[in-house]
């Protein structure tokens, strides 16, 4: 696939997302997905998970534990097989009602037409935050 057509297959998987289409979502990785995330103490969410049924774990322990407020995708850069997507994620823990907001970069790794790998960068902190039983958020 040409750099540009990654990039709207990167395009397409948020908008996915965005509708709540988990299991059209789902269909745009490969079966044996890496889903490379910071583990962070507290938030079940969090950590590496492999295979697309560790993708669809991800996102139900996720849905279970966060309300997403905003997700924008701002900047889509795309180099061979890769795309770099910068955006705004904000979101309140489910378990605190406290909300956080972070800038984030994720890194998709396309195959065959299907999302491979994904690494999520972002505010851990301010997640950890949000999630702490008895701590105060950062927005």
């Amino acid at each position: 696939m040409s750099a540009q057509e990654n990039v709207e297959l990167a395009r397409q998987s948020y908008d996915v997302f965005a509708r709540g289409d988990i299991p059209a979502l789902l269909d745009m990785y490969t079966e044996d997905a890496d889903w490379i995330f910071p583990p962070i103490e507290g938030v079940r969410h969090s950590g590496n998970r492999q295979g697309r049924n560790g993708v669809a774990e991800f996102f139900r322990i996720h849905a279970e534990d966060e309300e997403v407020l905003a997700f924008t995708q701002d900047t889509f850069i795309a180099q061979g097989n890769q795309v770099a997507v910068e955006g705004r994620y904000e979101a309140r823990s489910r378990a605190t009602g406290r909300g956080y907001g972070t800038d984030f970069a994720h890194l998709l790794t396309i195959s065959n037409g299907k999302i491979r790998e994904i690494r999520l960068y972002l505010d851990t902190a301010a997640v950890a935050d949000a999630h702490r039983r008895g701590g105060s958020a950062r927005a």
